[in-house]
């Protein structure tokens, strides 16, 4: 498809056409796509591999840096280039990425008669146990002997938020939540699928997640991952292997924790976790500064 194929969008004009596959924000660049961005400003795309980019929508102040600097690249100018994007980004929803493919799900595979699964786009492996009232939206597929626990709902829309011709909206979610095996989500959990088909929620082989725990969109975490109850992890963060996340910590969104971290109980990360760290506290900081710094507290 091409920029010209929206200009029916109001606020919208095509400086220099160009054909894109996709509409993805700049931490979902898929290196095999024609990706379309938004720019509201210039210092976010300085750091990203300009050769993923086809297209771009942006302020009428900043085309001209795009026209000269970027010559391969199309240009699209709109007073709220995020609102155009994300009212594009609504319309491949609906058309390109709304495809239904018929269920695949192992005769293997023990679904209670109460557990509600959508009716496309759903593949569940051999093995796995799917409890009572566990939701399975469309864009879900779960790996062999997984133990889905119940009240769970798996593949949602996330927040993501925008508002589109004066109203707020939750965006609809294209991507996928893609399960390995031997995985294990107890009770209460909600686990969103990734809102561009770029960047899938992945939940690697031999994870494990406790009760009332929240994964946001676009999060990938590694094998052998454990997630204590009431944990919640933001969008696009990706989690490495062997990593503990206490009970009630919080991970903010887009960080980095690497291999084997220890997240401990009720801490907020708001900053990247280097493998095999321990961390703690509101703000999480390394283990031994955190006891340190309790340790001069309780003198006082």
């Amino acid at each position: 498809m091409k920029l010209s194929d929206f200009s029916w969008i109001n606020d919208f004009e095509v400086i220099r056409d160009a054909e894109f596959d996709v509409a993805v924000k700049l931490h979902s660049l898929s290196p095999h796509k024609k990706n379309l961005i938004f720019v509201e400003e210039l210092s976010f795309v300085r750091k990203i591999d300009r050769s993923t980019v086809s297209s771009v929508i942006t302020r009428r102040e900043l085309a001209d840096f795009f026209l000269s600097g970027w010559p391969e690249v199309g240009v699209a100018i709109s007073s709220n280039p995020k609102e155009v994007f994300y009212k594009i980004h609504i319309e491949l929803t609906r058309q390109l990425y709304a495809r239904k493919e018929e269920n695949q799900i192992s005769s293997a595979a023990k679904i209670h008669p109460r557990a509600i699964i959508a009716p496309f786009n759903v593949k569940i492996g051999d093995g796995t146990v799917i409890e009572e009232s566990v939701v399975i939206k469309e864009g879900v597929e779960i790996g062999n002997n997984c133990i889905i626990q119940s009240g769970t709902v798996l593949g949602s829309d996330c927040f993501e938020t925008a508002v589109i011709d004066g109203t707020m909206r939750i965006i609809p979610h294209a991507g996928k939540l893609v399960i390995g095996n031997n995985v294990v989500i107890q009770s209460n959990c909600s686990i969103s699928k990734g809102v561009f088909p770029t960047r899938n929620t992945v939940i690697e082989d031999e994870v494990m997640i406790a009760d009332f725990v929240h994964v946001a969109h676009g999060v990938h975490l590694g094998k052998r991952t454990r997630l204590a109850a009431g944990v919640i992890v933001a969008g696009y963060v990706s989690v490495g292997k062997n990593v503990w996340v206490g009970p009630g910590a919080v991970i903010s969104n887009g960080l980095t924790i690497g291999d084997d971290a220890f997240i401990t109980i009720g801490s907020t990360v708001v900053s990247d976790v280097p493998a095999k760290a321990r961390v703690a506290g509101n703000f999480a900081i390394e283990y031994r500064r955190f006891l340190k710094f309790m340790g001069r507290i309780s003198k006082e």
